[in-house]
């Protein structure tokens, strides 16, 4: 997580706080991937309600992050934390739907790049892994290997399927893909909700909140880190839409005023 984008969820809590709306507490926990960057609580009387919040610095953010493998026979992904709507898509979409021949092509590719002069290798000769302990089994592709592949295919992106309601996908991976619900989304300037769920009901004092949507490209790339590689989804809705409201700015409503 970059400073930046730290000092902004921070920012957004704050100005939550700052409303000072009875029973409402905005907190910026820890950075903890499994959740959300904003954990809302709301008591009402008897009534404890808890959202989450996720700030995005600008609209072309990533609202994807989970990562998957290949295990030199079929994708697959961690399920440590459960098999999320994400992680079930981009399986279903790389071992049998849309992007199946993208990835084949990619893994065949890949497979005849490393192959010795002796033997031509295809997809079911080697593994790769997403994570760096992956690395040490057999037949894992190593880093320098993926690398010097990146450079010789020219780009990082192996994957790209366009007409991809990519709102739906989003909506579903913050309602049920983290460890706890996430109602709604601050993008840059713009505050939305995150499809019907709505923990704090938002919905019934400001009508006119707009839900995320968006149809794009789904795409999957090769991220490189220092000492390893992971192959990870970017979704991007460019054309999101104008939000009336806002935690950020002034001259936009408080989607938060009048929640009582």
């Amino acid at each position: 997580m970059s400073a930046a984008s730290d000092a902004r969820e921070k920012l957004i809590a704050d100005n939550i706080s700052a409303l000072r709306i009875p029973g409402l507490v905005a907190i910026r926990p820890p950075a903890d991937v499994r959740y959300a960057d904003v954990k809302l609580n709301f008591t009402n009387r008897t009534v404890v309600k808890e959202t989450w919040l996720e700030v995005k610095m600008n609209h072309t953010d990533n609202l994807g992050n989970v990562r998957v493998f290949w295990d030199g026979k079929k994708w697959g992904t961690s399920t440590r934390d459960g098999m999320t709507p994400l992680k079930q898509f981009m399986v279903d979409l790389l071992n049998k739907g849309k992007g199946k021949q993208q990835a084949d092509k990619f893994l065949n590719d890949l497979a005849a790049f490393v192959s010795p002069k002796t033997k031509k290798l295809n997809k079911n000769n080697i593994k790769v892994p997403t994570v760096k302990g992956g690395l040490a089994e057999a037949g894992a592709i190593s880093r320098e290997e993926m690398a010097k592949f990146i450079q010789r295919r020219g780009g990082q992106y192996f994957i790209n399927v366009p007409n991809v309601d990519l709102g739906e996908l989003v909506i579903k991976h913050y309602n049920s893909g983290k460890a706890a619900p996430v109602s709604y989304l601050q993008a840059a300037d713009d505050f939305y909700l995150l499809g019907d769920l709505d923990q704090l009901n938002l919905k019934k004092i400001h009508t006119d909140i707009p839900v995320v949507t968006g149809t794009g490209n789904f795409k999957m790339r090769i991220g490189m880190r220092t000492e390893y590689y992971e192959l990870q989804p970017e979704i991007k809705i460019l054309k999101m839409g104008h939000s009336a409201y806002s935690l950020l700015s002034a001259s936009k409503k408080n989607p938060f005023e009048g929640l009582k």
